[in-house]
């Protein structure tokens, strides 16, 4: 990238940072953590996961699910009807949880009929008729889908080579911002090498609401039984780049982390310093970071301007609570301080340069904005090139 079109790149989202009125995420302030795995199936049963079986009532039922061989499979025990579908999924119990509904899902996918197809689930109620979105790979066509039941069409679909009795990874995933849901979809063989950019993209300018993710198959036409087969199941939770602890939340926790994580007056070199706090991607965390990290947690909580040096409980004021933070810490020796106990510039200490900071910022709030004289921004653009900052994305 030239220098004059990262210039304008920081320019456009320093600028986007200033007219921020509401919570926004933006898809270059987030981070992935690492990967939980959810179930590998090696102890033979399903235990976590809810068991949504609609062919109860229909001739190819009851569905059978059995983990037994060490995968987990999905399967009708008679051959489905016409009009009927035999559906089978299957649910992650604690995937309720909200922050799971901004994420990667992956799993390894096999259909084992010919009419079969399976699909990974984001955002799914328990009802047969609720919304959701789905992805998986259709062998009839070959073709690898993302779609939204909602609006029972293919979004987008992408040719492919899925056939019956081959497994296939998928890594799905929906993320939120600014009230628009992005899908993405990576599929590649096991033993291959990993795509570094999803096959397939879509926007969702009416997204679902968060719910559980999880696993499903069905046939769409008659005179086939549902079968496939699931395995190594994990997830990544997509959280803001300010989320350190990767709880959805940007908070005094997270700065807390970043401040004693080493001496960032001086800097610390990436590594052995974890990358996480490397906001501004100079590969050095040091008081940029923390900067930068003010700027983004601000927006992410909605504020229209960034947190201030000196406010320790990140109330959006400093204030006399903040001073009595600091005097409390002020030259003890003994013990961690952090940003919530009075060290503001991230040096290991609170002492008389915290003091000042406080000094300087005290009665100022972030929660009104104050918009820089366009040779003070132009400023900061330029010092934030210097410092060549790369925002993270989500296929890191």
């Amino acid at each position: 990238m030239s220098q004059l079109s990262q210039a304008i790149r920081i320019w456009a989202l320093f600028t986007c940072a200033l007219s921020i009125q509401q919570p926004r995420l933006l898809f270059g302030q987030v981070h992935t953590s690492p990967s939980i795995l959810i179930d590998n199936f090696n102890d033979g049963n399903d235990d976590g996961w809810i068991r949504l079986d609609f062919t109860l009532d229909e001739p190819s039922g009851p569905g059978i699910f059995d983990a037994s061989s060490g995968a987990y499979n999905l399967d009708t025990t008679g051959s489905v009807d016409e009009g009927r579908g035999g559906l089978l999924t299957s649910m992650w119990t604690e995937s309720i949880a909200p922050q799971f509904s901004n994420g990667l899902l992956r799993a390894t996918i096999r259909a084992n009929e010919s009419r079969t197809v399976p699909f990974l689930l984001l955002r799914a109620p328990p009802g047969e008729t609720d919304p959701y979105y789905a992805f998986g790979g259709d062998v009839r066509s070959g073709l690898f889908f993302i779609d939204n039941s909602s609006e029972v069409s293919v979004m987008q679909a992408a040719p492919g080579v899925f056939r019956e009795d081959e497994s296939w990874i998928i890594e799905a995933g929906a993320v939120d911002e600014n009230g628009v849901t992005r899908l993405t979809m990576k599929v590649w063989r096991p033993g291959t090498t990993e795509p570094t950019a999803p096959q397939l993209t879509v926007l969702d300018v009416t997204p679902l609401a968060p719910h559980r993710f999880g696993l499903g198959a069905w046939v769409p036409m008659a005179g086939s039984r549902t079968s496939a087969t699931f395995d190594d199941v994990s997830f990544r939770l997509v959280v803001p780049a300010c989320d350190f602890d990767y709880n959805g939340a940007c908070n005094v926790d997270d700065i807390d982390a970043l401040v004693s994580s080493g001496d960032l007056r001086t800097g610390v070199p990436v590594p052995p310093m974890d990358e996480r706090f490397d906001l501004t991607g100079d590969q050095v965390v040091n008081g940029a970071d923390i900067e930068m990290w003010l700027w983004v947690a601000a927006s992410e909580n909605g504020l229209v301007a960034p947190y201030l040096r000196g406010d320790a409980n990140l109330d959006g004021t400093v204030n006399q609570d903040d001073w009595s933070v600091w005097q409390e810490s002020a030259f003890k020796l003994e013990g961690p301080v952090s940003w919530s106990s009075g060290d503001f510039n991230g040096d290991g200490v609170a002492d008389g340069s915290d003091f000042n900071l406080w000094l300087k910022n005290r009665n100022r709030s972030s929660l009104a904005q104050t918009v820089p004289e366009p040779s003070g921004a132009l400023a900061m653009v330029v010092s934030l090139l210097v410092l060549s900052i790369r925002w993270r994305s989500i296929a890191e």
